[in-house]
């Protein structure tokens, strides 16, 4: 599979755009066919728009793994696009498969974290981010800082697979504040809102 990162995946998203025959427009929310093995995107205008659309309240995006496409604002698309590139991967949690509920809540964390902390690593803006990522950002320095989890280099120039397994660190029990992100991810959890795997 070739290496996909977010410059990449925009800046071919803007030429698929311009390319297209005719514009795929829906009142606010612009349609960018596919190319290759990269998803169609749906982006939308407004957040409100593609909440109504996926019909999920907390929702600011979803990459949809059977349709191989993407839902998402400009804000929130380098987190789908996270979640597209741990699809692919093929390391992406299948979480409607785990039994277990702690597993499964580990999974999902860990699924939400990676995208989280790439869309963090991508687009360093937290206008972008929801009240809880930025939570979780801010905990996540805190647990590098302290020591508590140990990286090789700076966060911002980790490889994605680097980024799963950090996700893998978090997302667990064995984390010493995983109670702590556990409770910031809590509505995601108890509405279970994974949404692909």
């Amino acid at each position: 599979m070739q290496k996909l990162n977010l410059l990449k995946l925009l800046s071919s998203t803007a030429a698929r755009r311009d390319r297209a025959q005719k514009p795929l427009y829906t009142q606010d929310m612009e349609r960018i066919p596919p190319n290759g093995d990269e998803p169609e995107i749906w982006l939308f205008e407004r957040a409100s728009d593609l909440r109504e659309q996926l019909g999920h309240a907390q929702t600011h995006g979803m990459y949809d793994p059977k349709e191989n496409r993407i839902y998402a604002t400009w804000k929130s698309l380098p987190h789908e696009i996270a979640h597209f590139k741990d699809f692919k991967s093929g390391k992406m949690k299948k979480v409607s498969e785990i039994k277990n509920p702690e597993q499964k809540k580990e999974a999902q964390l860990r699924n939400e974290i990676l995208a989280v902390i790439y869309a963090w690593q991508k687009k360093q803006d937290l206008d972008a981010f929801l009240t809880h990522e930025k939570e979780f950002l801010e905990c996540l320095y805190y647990m590098i800082e302290k020591k508590l989890l140990e990286i090789d280099r700076e966060l911002e120039k980790l490889s994605f697979k680097e980024l799963q397994n950090l996700a893998e660190k978090v997302a667990t029990k064995e984390n010493p504040l995983f109670e702590k992100i556990e409770a910031l991810f809590a509505h995601y959890l108890d509405k279970g809102e994974a949404t692909y795997g």
